[in-house]
């Protein structure tokens, strides 16, 4: 697994980080396109929000593929090479806000095309938008340094899990088990947040969890998450009898001064800071 060390800066102004997580966008499908354009455009005007590609950016299929479905190919995909167009296409969608991107998560999707097509969607998709790859998954350290001005020195880290997921996208009901995977680490690892996709829903869970460090034991929140996804119910999802799920795009908070993370905006904005 490889681990990663990602560094922001802020001064006492800034209460909070946003960050999204665009997975499972599957675009070359039929998918929500309004919701993204509409989260690019978020994004891109917030200068303290950011963003992770939690895997299957595209739909990265052809016709060979039993997943392959004319009923929902986008009208937009060229069927002579259907993987190089949603390479295209989704490079164009989010170009804007490359330059937000943290990096990008391998999904299965992505794995299958480079296996049985000979195509590294994942990698070409990293270079067109200039993006570190996370690999199928990642620990991550999201660093959160005080700049010069401030009359407080000090730095925040929020260590977490980011992996795309292998588990079948119908079995979306055991909101608990998003914590398991955080439970590999022990005590001493800080990991405060674990971020799956793979499952197109975007439930979430926010519990406190004992950590040890040189200061003794504190209790810290701690954030476990599926990322969402914009694939419609139909096709092969709806054959496959997977869960219907509403598409979505999953966000969270993180703010440094409070050493908190949260996924409900009220926990940062209604406190004073301390």
């Amino acid at each position: 697994m490889r681990h990663f060390n990602l560094n922001f800066q802020y001064g006492g102004d800034i209460r909070y980080f946003t960050f999204y997580c665009l997975s499972d966008l599957h675009l070359g499908t039929i998918v929500d396109e309004r919701l993204l354009d509409t989260t690019v455009k978020e994004i891109d005007a917030n200068p303290l929000a950011f963003w992770f590609g939690g895997g299957d950016m595209i739909e990265a299929v052809n016709h060979k593929d039993n997943r392959f479905d004319t009923d929902t190919i986008a009208s937009w995909v060229g069927l002579k090479d259907p993987i190089g167009s949603e390479i295209e296409y989704a490079y164009n969608k989010l170009k804007r806000i490359a330059y937000k991107g943290l990096g990008l998560i391998e999904g299965n999707h992505e794995f299958t095309a480079s296996r049985d097509w000979v195509r590294d969607v994942h990698q070409t998709l990293c270079t067109k938008l200039d993006l570190r790859s996370f690999g199928s998954a990642a620990t991550l350290n999201l660093i959160f340094r005080r700049g010069e001005g401030t009359n407080r020195g000090g730095v925040v880290t929020f260590p977490g899990l980011i992996a795309h997921g292998t588990t079948g996208a119908s079995k979306t009901n055991m909101v608990r088990s998003l914590a398991e995977p955080l439970s590999m680490f022990d005590v001493y690892s800080g990991i405060r947040f674990c971020l799956m996709g793979h499952t197109h829903d975007s439930n979430s869970i926010l519990f406190n969890r004992e950590f040890v460090d040189i200061n003794g034991r504190k209790s810290k929140k701690c954030l476990a998450a599926r990322m969402g996804g914009l694939m419609k119910y139909m096709g092969y999802s709806q054959r496959r009898l997977y869960k219907p799920i509403q598409p979505s795009i999953f966000k969270f908070y993180i703010s440094p001064s409070r050493d908190m993370i949260t996924t409900n905006l009220g926990d940062i904005t209604e406190r004073s800071l301390v």
